[in-house]
């Protein structure tokens, strides 16, 4: 099995324990009068656990795979989607229903936020927007790479289409903290704000690859980190925008960590050194 297979077990497995752990933690870890939290809770001491193991067994993955930095193969070859063409375009469909949600909300006059203080709808239409353009720009990457090598002979999708998406999610990133960080209990929001985090990174190091710059250690630990925290943050239930934005990214990233072939990369160096001795 490859290590990438094996890591994208361990980010859906570890995943799903911990949003079983999280939706425990929601209901017996806070006080339903005051939503402070209850000292000593055993479902959010199992849960913090449970990061810090996963946090350390990804970092041991990833130390196995080549550490060829920066990787100058073209998109395709780094990630080979052939099989995972489907998760990957029903990711990149709830990141679109994600954005698609946050404009319907202020159309329809019914918002649909995802914080703890309502946003003004002219914010809250950007984010909106931006999230959903930003995700349909991963679209012609994924559609080149799951040509594989035929691609060549096309014209290769745009890099810079890539770097939306992260820019997006950053914008997306302050908007919320601005509205969460006067709530007295960061316990609430704190693992979603960090979701938020892992996932534009992941996004980030991902179009680093198409500009031939890419780390295939720094993106799987950022892409499994992704999944395990969407995973929590899906527990919390903050409505269908947050719920479609944390399901695309658990589609998304265990597809594109599953296409990943860095050994290919490794060999290639082999045998260009073999070739210059």
């Amino acid at each position: 099995m490859k290590n990438t297979t094996v890591l994208t077990v361990l980010s859906a497995a570890g995943g799903g324990l911990a949003f079983l752990l999280r939706l425990v933690q929601k209901r017996t870890g806070f006080s339903p009068d005051t939503g402070l939290p209850i000292p000593g809770d055993l479902p959010a001491r199992l849960l913090l656990i449970l990061l810090v193991f996963l946090c350390a067994a990804l970092f041991l993955m990833v130390r196995r795979l080549p550490s060829r930095h920066p990787d100058p193969r073209p998109f395709q070859d780094v990630f080979s989607v052939q099989g995972a063409v489907t998760p990957l375009v029903g990711g990149i469909t709830l990141l679109v229903l994600s954005g698609a949600a946050q404009v319907w909300s202020v159309l329809s006059g019914s918002p649909d936020f995802s914080s703890d203080g309502p946003l003004p709808s002219a914010v809250v239409l950007i984010s909106g927007v931006l999230t959903a353009l930003s995700a349909l720009c991963l679209l012609p990457a994924v559609l080149s790479a799951s040509a594989g090598h035929r691609s060549r002979n096309r014209l290769a999708a745009p890099p810079t289409l890539l770097l939306f998406t992260p820019a997006a999610l950053v914008f997306q990133l302050v908007l919320d903290y601005r509205t969460r960080s006067a709530n007295p209990v960061p316990e609430a929001y704190a693992l979603e704000l960090l979701a938020l985090g892992f996932a534009a990174l992941a996004f980030f190091h991902l179009a680093s690859f198409a500009f031939g710059d890419g780390s295939a250690q720094v993106f799987s630990f950022l892409a499994g980190g992704t999944v395990i925290l969407c995973a929590v943050a899906l527990a919390d239930g903050l409505g269908f925008a947050a719920d479609a934005f944390y399901g695309g990214c658990i589609l998304f990233f265990p597809g594109l960590l599953c296409s990943l072939q860095p050994d290919a990369g490794r060999q290639r160096g082999s045998v260009s050194g073999e070739e210059s001795l």
